[in-house]
């Protein structure tokens, strides 16, 4: 019976309510390591210790804190797998852009095999082919990929052989994608898009890396188009009209199509409608050495007007003083970088972010400082269970339900973890009630000696209803 109690426990959490929404839909971004020299640390109403090269999420009329992380890097590290060798998969290169698949029915929030991935840098894994810049990966399972796009099918898409680096990336519900490339106002030869000109292929045409291509499936064998080119965003970005005086298009960062509302006409980029009847998606692009977002189409859609967040909760400007997701460093003097953009299109339920983030990773064996924190959006008071295992799962790990990170990536069978959920050792696992800004700390715990060497991972789940699993951790005693 005792292999079976912690599948018991984890159903009988799970026999519960689904959670309840808030507000009109979910902003995921991720900062850029380019922030400001003095900013030490992100500052977040609600969630002080965000860092880069995590996936944050914000929904609109949430009651407690603003942005938060909903994969910590830890999370994004551990389903990416050891890529240095170290035998820690904790290894997160700097994130260029980030996209979500399809929504997945019955949730509110995606799983982290829905995320979509660009790195800045080359990745030379362990196992599995290396990864480019020019590369969009999608996560399959704990340590496992597959290729979303890869650089050679959008080098062979727009006919050129640049060394392309995506920095942006959209994926679009028939399938067909937008990207946008490193290097704004940097000219590079391309001989497979459609010419503004002839609405054909073949022609060499200069491209930038701050336009922005819609490429169809199967990637590579059709020729790519225009969706909007560098100069349209920076006449929008720097018109008094749209966003006030001060604003200048520096680079082309990230990119997503704006979700439910109507695509506007593509008339200079697809002269023989290639593409839904020569229509393009609305796009919402963030901007280098900013943290606002921008939106296209204002003239022809008043109602997604950027100062009117009512109307749009994606399009932000001023995040450090105005807008309701901004992060707290943001001054004029000490301002935090958008890296990534991507949108959720429905509201998240307050219990959906949770993470678990350690004191250190490499604990000393004897030392009696280590301690667990749950970051979430949660109200004050709440608790969460700690479990622990020596293994982890493999594949999608063990799928516990529709809220909160939904994966058990601890193994169900570790003795470890049904020591764990014993009825004698769950009291010493608890955390503490969570304060005003939805922290619960477990510990501090002893590190037993004679433990150098030994990993553990961990993950907790909410001692409350709706049941909400937080992002998974581990850490190799020293």
């Amino acid at each position: 019976m005792r292999t079976a109690l912690p599948l018991l426990i984890l159903g009988l959490v799970m026999a519960t309510a689904a959670p309840a929404q808030v507000g009109f839909g979910t902003l995921l971004q991720s900062i850029s390591t380019l922030q400001n020299p003095g900013v030490t640390a992100v500052g977040v109403p609600g969630n002080p210790s965000i860092t880069v090269n995590e996936v944050l999420a914000w929904s609109q009329g949430e009651a407690n804190g603003r942005m938060r992380a909903l994969f910590n890097t830890q999370a994004i590290g551990i389903a990416l797998g050891d890529l240095d060798g170290d035998g820690l998969p904790l290894d997160t290169p700097d994130i260029d852009a980030i996209g979500v698949g399809s929504v997945t029915l019955g949730t509110n929030e995606p799983s982290i095999f829905d995320l979509r991935l660009s790195f800045a840098v080359d990745v030379a894994p362990l196992f599995g082919a290396p990864i480019t810049s020019g590369d969009v990966i999608r996560l399959t399972g704990i340590g496992t990929r597959t290729n979303v796009v890869t650089r050679s099918q959008l080098q062979a898409s727009l006919g050129t052989t640049s060394a392309l680096n995506v920095d942006g990336f959209a994926e679009l519900p028939d399938g067909a994608i937008l990207v946008t490339f490193n290097g704004n106002g940097v000219a590079f030869s391309c001989n497979n898009v459609l010419s503004p000109l002839t609405g054909q292929p073949g022609s060499a045409i200069t491209c930038t890396g701050g336009d922005v291509f819609l490429i169809r499936p199967p990637f590579g064998a059709l020729p790519a188009i225009f969706a909007y080119r560098q100069a349209e965003l920076a006449s929008v970005v720097s018109s008094s009209v749209n966003y006030g005086s001060g604003y200048t298009l520096s680079e082309v960062r990230d990119i997503e199509a704006q979700p439910n509302v109507p695509y506007i006409d593509n008339p200079s980029n697809d002269l023989l409608n290639a593409y839904a009847s020569g229509m393009r998606p609305r796009l919402l692009w963030v901007n280098g050495n900013d943290d606002n977002v921008f939106c296209f189409g204002n003239a022809q859609f008043p109602t997604i007007n950027p100062r009117t967040s009512a109307n749009n909760v994606y399009c932000l400007v001023g995040n450090g003083t105005a807008s309701a997701a901004g992060y707290a460093t943001n001054t004029s003097s000490s301002r935090v970088f958008v890296d990534g953009l991507a949108i959720w299109p429905q509201a998240m339920a307050e219990n959906t972010r949770s993470t678990l983030d350690v004191s250190t990773h490499f604990p000393t064996a004897g030392s009696t400082t280590f301690q667990l924190a749950v970051r979430s959006p949660e109200p004050a008071g709440a608790r969460f269970q700690l479990v622990m295992a020596l293994a982890p799962n493999t594949g999608l790990g063990f799928p516990v339900g529709s809220a909160g990170f939904r994966n058990l990536f601890l193994s169900v069978t570790d003795p470890l973890l049904l020591f764990s959920l014993d009825p004698g050792v769950v009291p010493l696992l608890v955390s503490v009630a969570a304060d005003a800004l939805g922290t619960a700390v477990f510990g501090p715990y002893p590190i037993p000696t004679g433990s150098a060497g030994v990993r553990i991972w961990f993950q907790a789940f909410e001692l409350a209803t709706p049941f909400a699993l937080t992002t998974p951790t581990l850490i190799r005693i020293q």
